[in-house]
């Protein structure tokens, strides 16, 4: 690996971090309880926990080990699957795209949204990979998982948007 590679592959994973990925959800919350926007906030609600609690409890369950590389750029502890930075990452994007896609009347605008937010989703799994932390099969099936439950979510949810003025 050369070290730009493995300095961009490093940065991507450590700006999809807990931390930096609840603040900036966190920020975007705020973002819409002040516009007051309460859709998009009810379904950031209810998306936020729900993935959480289901990334937990499928670690959990699961209990697979990380690769055991001997070239492994990073080393830890926890388990493997389902990936953690990609579910926060879908969350993210997912949901910030559908907010920005339902604000844009152009289609090839909501396209190119799309685009970016699967994009960044599919860096963040490739950098958990290239890291030596996932295998495909951990990075491939959170993504899944959360776009479905994202998904799931903006659907069931859409019932109640003549409730709401966004």
């Amino acid at each position: 690996p050369t070290y730009a590679l493995a300095a961009c592959m490093l940065a991507m994973t450590t700006l999809h971090r807990t931390i930096p990925v609840g603040g900036t959800v966190f920020a975007f919350g705020l973002y819409l309880w002040r516009r007051p926007l309460w859709y998009w906030l009810l379904t950031l609600a209810f998306v936020l926990p729900g993935v959480l609690l289901r990334t937990v409890l499928l670690k959990l369950l699961c209990r697979r080990d990380r690769p055991s590389l001997y070239t492994a750029l990073l080393s830890l502890s926890t388990y493997s699957f389902p990936c953690g930075h990609v579910t926060g990452a879908t969350l993210f994007y997912g949901l910030l795209a559908a907010f920005l896609a339902s604000r844009i009347p152009a289609w090839g605008s909501r396209a190119a949204i799309f685009l970016f937010a699967a994009c960044m989703v599919i860096v963040v799994g490739i950098s958990r990979i290239y890291l030596g932390v996932h295998y495909f099969s951990d990075v491939a099936a959170a993504a899944a998982w959360s776009v479905a439950w994202v998904v799931m979510w903006l659907v069931a949810l859409d019932a109640l948007r003549p409730q709401y003025a966004a």
